[in-house]
Protein backbone atom coordinates (compact mmCIF):
# COMPACT_ATOMS: atom_id res chain seq x y z
CA UNK A 1 0.00 0.00 0.00
CA UNK A 2 1.72 3.00 -0.98
CA UNK A 3 1.55 6.44 1.91
CA UNK A 4 0.42 9.70 -0.19
CA UNK A 5 0.49 11.52 3.31
CA UNK A 6 1.54 15.33 3.37
CA UNK A 7 3.52 15.47 5.81
CA UNK A 8 4.64 19.25 5.19
CA UNK A 9 1.04 20.59 5.68
CA UNK A 10 -0.54 17.85 8.34
CA UNK A 11 -1.68 19.22 11.66
CA UNK A 12 -0.24 19.08 15.41
CA UNK A 13 -0.51 20.36 18.69
CA UNK A 14 1.08 24.54 18.85
CA UNK A 15 3.70 24.04 21.67
CA UNK A 16 3.25 25.86 24.20
CA UNK A 17 -0.36 24.10 23.62
CA UNK A 18 -3.10 26.63 23.60
CA UNK A 19 -6.53 25.96 24.60
CA UNK A 20 -9.37 28.53 23.33
CA UNK A 21 -13.07 28.79 23.27
CA UNK A 22 -14.38 27.64 19.75
CA UNK A 23 -14.84 25.26 17.37
CA UNK A 24 -11.43 24.25 17.71
CA UNK A 25 -10.36 24.29 20.98
CA UNK A 26 -6.67 23.40 20.48
CA UNK A 27 -4.16 25.99 18.33
CA UNK A 28 -2.96 23.78 15.69
CA UNK A 29 0.47 24.72 13.52
CA UNK A 30 1.11 23.37 10.27
CA UNK A 31 4.09 23.46 7.85
CA UNK A 32 7.48 25.64 8.26
CA UNK A 33 5.82 26.71 12.09
CA UNK A 34 5.60 22.90 12.72
CA UNK A 35 8.78 22.56 11.63
CA UNK A 36 10.50 25.33 13.84
CA UNK A 37 8.31 23.59 16.68
CA UNK A 38 9.40 20.14 16.17
CA UNK A 39 13.36 21.86 16.63
CA UNK A 40 12.71 23.63 19.73
CA UNK A 41 11.08 20.43 21.00
CA UNK A 42 14.08 18.30 20.42
CA UNK A 43 16.72 20.72 21.87
CA UNK A 44 14.34 21.33 24.80
CA UNK A 45 13.91 17.26 25.94
CA UNK A 46 16.88 15.55 27.63
CA UNK A 47 17.07 11.79 26.63
CA UNK A 48 15.09 9.73 28.84
CA UNK A 49 12.83 12.20 29.45
CA UNK A 50 10.25 10.29 27.42
CA UNK A 51 9.60 7.69 28.21
CA UNK A 52 8.35 5.70 24.93
CA UNK A 53 11.59 7.26 23.32
CA UNK A 54 14.16 7.64 25.64
CA UNK A 55 16.99 8.50 22.92
CA UNK A 56 14.83 10.84 22.11
CA UNK A 57 16.03 14.49 22.86
CA UNK A 58 19.65 16.18 23.09
CA UNK A 59 21.53 17.25 26.05
CA UNK A 60 23.75 20.32 26.19
CA UNK A 61 24.03 19.77 30.38
CA UNK A 62 26.92 17.33 29.48
CA UNK A 63 28.66 20.21 27.21
CA UNK A 64 28.03 22.92 29.39
CA UNK A 65 31.34 23.44 31.90
CA UNK A 66 33.56 22.60 28.80
CA UNK A 67 35.82 25.32 27.51
CA UNK A 68 34.69 27.20 24.55
CA UNK A 69 36.80 25.85 21.98
CA UNK A 70 36.91 24.91 18.78
CA UNK A 71 37.15 21.43 19.82
CA UNK A 72 33.69 21.81 22.06
CA UNK A 73 31.79 23.45 19.52
CA UNK A 74 32.37 21.09 16.65
CA UNK A 75 31.38 18.83 19.04
CA UNK A 76 28.11 20.06 20.01
CA UNK A 77 27.41 20.82 16.34
CA UNK A 78 28.20 17.22 15.10
CA UNK A 79 25.43 16.52 18.16
CA UNK A 80 23.26 18.36 16.82
CA UNK A 81 23.23 17.36 13.09
CA UNK A 82 22.70 13.44 14.46
CA UNK A 83 19.88 14.61 16.64
CA UNK A 84 18.03 16.16 13.20
CA UNK A 85 18.73 13.36 11.36
CA UNK A 86 17.37 10.73 13.82
CA UNK A 87 14.32 13.25 14.33
CA UNK A 88 13.59 15.35 11.78
CA UNK A 89 12.91 14.00 8.44
CA UNK A 90 11.33 16.38 6.78
CA UNK A 91 13.97 18.62 6.60
CA UNK A 92 17.75 18.14 4.64
CA UNK A 93 20.42 19.77 6.91
CA UNK A 94 22.64 22.37 5.17
CA UNK A 95 24.93 23.98 8.44
CA UNK A 96 24.45 23.72 11.79
CA UNK A 97 26.32 26.93 13.39
CA UNK A 98 27.19 28.30 16.70
CA UNK A 99 28.25 32.19 17.11
CA UNK A 100 31.29 32.62 19.06
CA UNK A 101 30.38 35.97 20.28
CA UNK A 102 27.60 34.94 22.08
CA UNK A 103 29.12 31.87 24.00
CA UNK A 104 31.29 34.39 26.24
CA UNK A 105 28.24 36.16 26.85
CA UNK A 106 26.92 33.12 28.26
CA UNK A 107 24.24 32.59 25.55
CA UNK A 108 24.52 30.37 22.91
CA UNK A 109 22.73 30.75 19.60
CA UNK A 110 22.89 27.88 17.29
CA UNK A 111 21.48 28.40 14.35
CA UNK A 112 20.60 25.87 11.98
CA UNK A 113 20.30 26.26 7.76
CA UNK A 114 18.14 23.07 6.11
CA UNK A 115 16.38 22.91 3.42
CA UNK A 116 12.07 21.72 3.62
CA UNK A 117 12.05 18.85 1.30
CA UNK A 118 8.68 18.86 1.03
CA UNK A 119 8.74 22.29 -0.36
CA UNK A 120 12.24 22.62 -1.74
CA UNK A 121 12.40 25.91 0.45
CA UNK A 122 15.31 26.67 2.49
CA UNK A 123 14.76 28.00 6.22
CA UNK A 124 16.59 28.66 9.21
CA UNK A 125 16.18 28.41 12.73
CA UNK A 126 18.13 29.85 15.99
CA UNK A 127 17.90 27.86 19.10
CA UNK A 128 19.06 30.23 21.79
CA UNK A 129 20.59 28.65 25.29
CA UNK A 130 21.53 30.50 28.41
CA UNK A 131 24.11 28.80 30.97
Amino acid sequence: MENNRNTFTEKSWGFPPEFVKGENPTRMVTGDENIKQSLYILFSTLPLERVHRPDYGFSFKEMLFEPASLTTRVHIEKNIEEAILLYEPRIELERVSIREAEILDGVWQIQIDYWVLETNTADSFIYSLKV
